[in-house]
């Protein structure tokens, strides 16, 4: 199944397969850019219920998000938790600042468990799409993609908007 292009901003595209909701982000996530996500997956999770898997893909790593955003993010991803079966972060960026990032998300993400869904740091845009089928109580049309992991690698490659 092909990515469904939602909305296209400066620093990222959205989009979904289904229940999934991938974002592609170029540059450093913004409020504005918080603010289209959560929109879209309250979009989906009307559609879908309680079904929506969250596939973000950072492509590049930039600074860190102010305090204002941070706190921001908190907020809207325990609103969206509740929606969601699956969170995946996923750093295609290299180096040490990725080896970095990657650490210090999988901490964040173990200090925040407890919650119904916790968050997974992964490498690729593939293992997110193998992670997202193997989902307990996934959609069916997730479960039997076959070829999720590729398309959302695909979506990842585009260039950016």
């Amino acid at each position: 199944m092909p990515v469904e292009l939602l909305e296209t901003l400066p620093e990222g595209r959205i989009g979904h397969i289904g229940p999934v909701l991938v974002s592609v982000w170029y540059s450093p996530l913004t409020l504005r850019g918080l603010d289209t996500m959560a929109r879209r997956h309250r979009e989906l999770s009307a559609r879908y219920g309680p079904k929506v898997t969250m596939v973000s893909i950072v492509q590049s790593l930039g600074s860190p998000p102010s305090p204002e955003l941070r706190e921001r993010v908190g907020v809207e991803l325990e609103s969206l938790k509740k929606q969601s079966i699956g969170d995946f972060v996923v750093l295609r960026a290299k180096g040490l600042g990725a080896i970095i990032a990657r650490s210090f998300l999988a901490t964040v993400a173990l200090l925040r468990g407890g919650g119904l869904v916790p968050m997974r740091v992964l490498k690729t845009a593939f293992e997110a799409g193998e992670e997202a089928r193997a989902l307990p109580g996934q959609l069916p049309e997730i479960t039997n993609d076959m070829l999720l992991g590729e398309t959302l690698e695909a979506f990842a490659a585009l260039p950016p908007p």
